[in-house]
């Protein structure tokens, strides 16, 4: 159900933006009388409906001729009628039966400086507000393998920053090694050939005048045993390694074997990703019991403050907290306990930039891919005089974009089409202007710039006066930084600009200086 006034002009229809009243060309809805404040009051809607504020008025504001009291806004009801001034708005409830107007403001009058806003803003469906990212909950540790078979070992300690070729596969400790198998032979004694020295019939000898006494006959070579003895060295060989074999095998099945996973509430695709400021969900299993745990990125110890360790039974789960250390780009996770046992697979991660896949900017500021509105409150002074002019409230309308782009910066009116505008210049003369802008900006990693260009301007007046501007020119340049996770200010700017006035064969130029000053925002 839409909600209008019915005042002196028709009706106006209100719309989810904040309607500004006063007496100033600034406001969307002008009341031109002496009586009337140059910001005297403004209807905001609310959850419950419109509510009417009157804004420290001089003569103050009227809801069925009862004053409001300052700064204390009143909700609206079906038919109130109010009063400032002399002009007197009924706000009623309802669908109107014609397109919602468009009311303008102005800075000054006449100028070549028109600043408009348009009534029928964006609907509350396309306002996106940023929230910080939800705590993480923790999920249940996958489960991993770890053998079923686990005999003590009698293992010694080793230093955490030790290598592991000492205890990889256990050769530092001593293994029993088996006697040597000799079994006993019986070995008979070569038996001595000796020469007896008779006749065959037993008849003596004859005695020779002289002869050499005979040699005895070679003794026989003993049988080689060499091969039986290569034979038992092979065999000992066999049966140490066996041994140590079986050992190295034991061993290796009931070390710790441990397994960790990575978790983040960001990612790259599908790869857990993070920025300052975030943190890693880390869990893991098979660790030594009640053991310092060392997380390494790309076999370096990260950077972090941080204590963490296993519980008795060698489970860890804690959140990595990431530090202006942690380099930007794609990086492999490993985690190493007190005794050298380390995770085997490493976990990928990325970490950005702030802002960007979809993590929280500085201070808090939102992603770089967030669409949002900002309620922009302009304070700007004259550059050459330094008099400060008329403040402005504006609506800053950031779109996200993929990354790394970051997001664009626009009003409702830079769309490169021309708008039409009314004014009063005063003394029963009034104007028709016709204006066409465009815009730039960007917002990335909590930073914001906006430039407004017209490029095309011109004013026709009831009393025959036509002034064209000098275009192009920048009508506004914003700059600002995000201070929190809903605060941003910044500075302000703009170009001089020449108009060109004539009136039959007469023409005049005239030089408006140009502005600077600064701006805050909420959302």
């Amino acid at each position: 159900m839409e909600a209008y006034l019915q005042g002196p002009s028709g009706r106006i229809v209100l719309g989810p933006g904040v309607l500004t009243i006063g007496r100033a060309f600034d406001n969307l809805l002008i009341v031109n009388h002496s009586t009337a404040s140059s910001h005297h009051a403004e209807i905001r809607p609310g959850f419950y409906g419109y509510s009417l504020t009157d804004c420290g008025s001089t003569n103050g504001t009227f809801v069925n001729e009862q004053q409001l009291a300052p700064y204390l806004p009143l909700l609206l009801q079906d038919g109130d009628r109010i009063r400032i001034g002399d002009m007197t708005f009924s706000y009623g409830v309802g669908s109107p039966n014609f397109q919602n107007p468009t009311v303008q403001r102005h800075k000054d009058a006449p100028t070549a400086k028109v600043r408009a806003i348009e009534l029928n803003a964006f609907s509350q469906s396309e306002q996106f507000g940023y929230q910080p990212p939800n705590p993480y909950s923790s999920s249940p540790p996958q489960q991993s393998f770890s053998p079923s078979y686990s005999p003590a070992m009698n293992q010694a300690n080793v230093p955490p920053w030790a290598s592991n070729s000492a205890t990889v596969y256990g050769l530092s400790e001593q293994q029993p090694v088996p006697p040597s198998f000799t079994p006993a032979f019986d070995q008979s004694n070569t038996p001595v050939w000796a020469t007896s020295r008779a006749n065959g019939n037993g008849m003596p000898v004859q005695t020779q005048p002289y002869a050499p006494p005979p040699l005895p006959p070679p003794p026989a070579s003993p049988k080689s045993n060499t091969w039986l003895k290569v034979l038992l060295i092979c065999l000992s060989i066999v049966l140490i390694l066996g041994a140590a074999g079986g050992g190295i095998t034991a061993y290796i099945l009931t070390r710790p074997q441990p397994v960790m996973t990575v978790t983040s509430d960001y990612h790259v695709g599908t790869t857990p990703a993070g920025s300052t400021g975030t943190v890693l969900h880390f869990s893991a299993q098979s660790f030594s019991g009640s053991s310092t745990i060392t997380v390494l990125l790309d076999s370096l110890p990260v950077a972090s403050n941080q204590h963490v360790s296993s519980d008795a039974n060698g489970n860890v789960k804690a959140d990595l907290v990431i530090t202006t250390g942690w380099a930007v780009g794609n990086h492999t996770l490993i985690a190493r306990d007190a005794s050298g046992y380390a995770t085997k697979v490493g976990k990928s991660v990325v970490i950005v930039p702030q802002g960007q896949a979809h993590t929280p900017g500085p201070d808090g500021a939102p992603p770089d891919d967030m669409s949002f509105i900002l309620n922009a409150h302009v304070q700007p002074q004259d550059a050459g005089t330094g008099k400060q002019l008329t403040s402005y409230t504006e609506e800053l309308i950031i779109t996200g974009k993929p990354d790394p782009s970051g997001g664009t910066v626009c009003t409702t009116n830079d769309d490169g089409q021309s708008h039409f505008y009314t004014g009063d210049a005063g003394n029963g003369i009034t104007y028709n202007e016709t204006a066409v802008m465009t815009c730039s900006g960007t917002y990335k990693g909590g930073k914001l710039t906006y430039t407004e260009t017209v490029t095309s301007e011109k004013e026709v007046y009831t009393d025959g006066v036509t002034c064209q501007e000098h275009t192009p020119y920048v009508y506004e340049h914003l700059e600002g930084t995000f201070t929190g996770q809903d605060m941003v200010s910044g500075t302000l700017s703009d170009d001089s600009v020449t108009s060109d006035c004539s009136k039959g064969g007469e023409t005049h130029q005239f030089n408006f200086n140009a502005e600077k000053g600064s701006w805050t925002a909420q959302f």
